[in-house]
C-alpha cells in the first residue's frame, strides 16, 4: 500500500511537467487525492499497525495528497492549474455544504446506516463511534473536505510566491 502512495507522488510530479488540458488538471486534482485517501482507509482496516504505524500511514497520505496539488502549482501552466483548482475546490465546498445540510435534516437512523462502513477504528481508548450520528457525520465531512481546502491554500501561496519572484 505504501508503494501506491509513492506511485501517486511520482505520477503527480511527472504529469505536472507535461502540457495538459484544464479537464486533465481537474481530474488529477480530484481523483489522485481521493485515491490516496482510499489507500489510507484500506490500509487502516488491518490490525497489524501500532500507533506509530498509523501515524506513518497518515503522514504518507498527507504527503501524497499534498504533492498532487503542489507539483502542478510549481511546474504546471499557471492559468490552467489555477482555474482547475478553483473548480475542484468549489465542487468540494458545494458537496460539503449539501452534506452538512442533509446531516441536519436526516433522521439519526439513516445517518447511522451511512456511517456504518466508516467504522474502521479498532481498539481505540476514545470511542469515537459512541458519539451521536449527526456529530460523526459532521466530523466525517470535515475530515474529507479539509485536505482539499488546505491544499488549495498552500497552492495559492505557491502561486503568489511565484508571482512575487517574477516582479
Amino acid at each position: 500500500m505504501i508503494f501506491l502512495d509513492f506511485l501517486i507522488i511520482f505520477l503527480s510530479g511527472y504529469l505536472s511537467k507535461t502540457r495538459l488540458s484544464i479537464l486533465n488538471y481537474i481530474l488529477i486534482l480530484t481523483l489522485l487525492p481521493l485515491a490516496s485517501i482510499a489507500i489510507m482507509i484500506a490500509d487502516m482496516k488491518y490490525d497489524r499497525y501500532d500507533f506509530y504505524g498509523y501515524i506513518v500511514i497518515i503522514l504518507l497520505t498527507g504527503v501524497s495528497f499534498l504533492s498532487v496539488w503542489v507539483f502542478p502549482a510549481l511546474y504546471g501552466e499557471n492559468k490552467k492549474v489555477e482555474l482547475s483548482m478553483y473548480f475542484v475546490t468549489g465542487f468540494v465546498v458545494l458537496i460539503s455544504m449539501v452534506l452538512f445540510a442533509m446531516t441536519e435534516v436526516l433522521p439519526n437512523d439513516i445517518i447511522e446506516s451511512f456511517l456504518k462502513p466508516l467504522m474502521i477504528i479498532k481498539g481505540n481508548t476514545y470511542d469515537l463511534w459512541s458519539l451521536p450520528p449527526y456529530q460523526l457525520a459532521h466530523f466525517s465531512i470535515m475530515v474529507v473536505s479539509f485536505p482539499y481546502i488546505a491544499s488549495f491554500i498552500i497552492s495559492k501561496t505557491i502561486f503568489k510566491f511565484k508571482k512575487y519572484q517574477k516582479e
